[in-house]
């Protein structure tokens, strides 16, 4: 069946929380931020997991990280390792993935493991997921992520 994107929720709702999208691919990056802001994400862009983690966002409220995992300079799996103590739930998404990346990312805490091209249903339930997980941390914790 086709027609409009599946979203989680209406056009016309407040933004579901912030998604922080980690891919060195621009077409990738473009196509990618207008599905999800299309399913009413916010969405800041990075080129690179660098980039990312030197302009790691403050702001309040359920977030998550969506992120490739072959990027030059830094991976996603070593950018992994850097986040683990903000607490910032991560959804990888990679075009290129061995069953040992796999089971890496998810043994360090990542929500899902998602492989290019992907359905807009599986990005938006992981998506939901990741920042569902986020807005737990934040209620049991009392502080939000760092």
């Amino acid at each position: 069946m086709t027609g409009a994107p599946l979203s989680p929720r209406p056009p016309h709702a407040s933004p579901i929380g912030l998604v922080c999208l980690v891919d060195d691919d621009a077409s990738i990056r473009r196509s990618l931020e207008r599905l999800l802001r299309s399913a009413n994400f916010r969405v800041q862009t990075y080129d690179s997991a660098i980039a990312f983690l030197q302009r790691l966002p403050t702001e309040e409220g359920p977030r998550c990280v969506l992120m490739d995992v072959q990027m030059p300079g830094m991976d996603g799996l070593e950018a992994q390792k850097h986040l683990c103590a903000t607490r910032w739930p991560i959804v990888f998404l990679t075009a290129v993935a061995t069953e040992e990346m796999r089971r890496r990312a998810l043994e360090a805490g990542a929500i899902c493991f998602l492989i290019k091209p992907v359905e807009e249903k599986a990005l938006f339930a992981a998506v939901t997921c990741a920042l569902a997980k986020s807005a737990e941390t934040v209620d049991a914790t009392g502080q939000k992520p760092r």
